[in-house]
């Protein structure tokens, strides 16, 4: 399987490969450390979403990427860094992106960003129902299991598509907010997200609360401080029993020996 990304590669050698009519894989992105941009091996389509080429352009035209930057802010400067709260900050914004219907799409009042939740609203109303009925069918039943998997790849699938359209004929000029769909397209449709939702079931309970922290009323900052303290006191714990018993052993040792 290829990389997802190309990190610090020579651009000479990108330079030769398409000098010898060489091509990457279309879904590899070349991360250009000289001039801080991310750019798609493969062209996009003319009505495809524009990949952000920089940081600053990133920020200007995904408004989640944006809300990440202000959360982390306070935390990181030359004099300052609270890993505590960039965890928590980097934790969230993720919960927010994965949880669909209580996250960024679902803040947003942008109109795109509406009719794509509605219809992704309206692509798992007919997931339950097709479901449903093939649960409480007697001859499909003993197949309903192998149906789930399939399902929620299309559901994957069909997510990406939903937020990628959802601004198609929509009018940007009488609008101050910029909507989310379209860079939450570009995170749906990666390939590490469509494998997670593949596998979301199978998440540890603690990662479904953390997850789902809106819905918990879950302090993440708190959560986590109270997480790092408790292994800090098992480490501690660990550690004076590990002395006192090694400990104790290797000074008898040293004195059988001197003796």
């Amino acid at each position: 399987a290829t990389a997802p990304f190309i990190i610090g590669t020579h651009t000479a050698i990108l330079q030769k490969l398409f000098a010898d009519r060489l091509s990457l894989a279309a879904e590899l992105i070349v991360v250009d450390l000289d001039k801080a941009e991310l750019r798609p091996c493969a062209a996009h389509a003319a009505d495809a979403v524009a990949f952000p080429q920089g940081v600053a352009q990133l920020m200007s035209t995904a408004p989640p990427a944006a809300a990440l930057v202000r959360r982390l802010h306070p935390f990181v400067s030359a004099e300052r860094f609270d890993e505590g709260r960039v965890q928590a900050a980097c934790l969230q914004f993720i919960a927010d992106l994965v949880t669909i219907s209580d996250g960024f799409l679902a803040d947003s009042s942008h109109a795109g960003d509406v009719v794509a939740l509605q219809k992704w609203q309206q692509l798992r109303a007919f997931e339950e129902d097709v479901r449903l009925r093939c649960e409480r069918d007697s001859e499909v039943a003993p197949y309903a299991h192998l149906l789930k998997s399939k399902l929620q790849d299309s559901l994957s699938a069909s997510l990406a598509s939903v937020c990628e359209q959802s601004t198609h004929g929509l009018s940007m000029l009488n609008t101050r907010s910029r909507p989310v769909a379209p860079f939450l397209s570009l995170f749906y449709g990666a390939r590490p997200f469509r494998q997670w939702w593949s596998n979301s079931g199978e998440m540890h309970a603690e990662m479904k609360m953390c997850m789902a922290y809106r819905a918990h009323q879950l302090n993440l900052s708190d959560h986590l401080a109270d997480h790092k303290a408790a292994l800090q006191t098992v480490e501690t714990a660990l550690f004076d029993e590990l002395v006192a018993e090694y400990g104790w052993a290797a000074a008898a040792a040293a004195t059988a020996e001197a003796a």
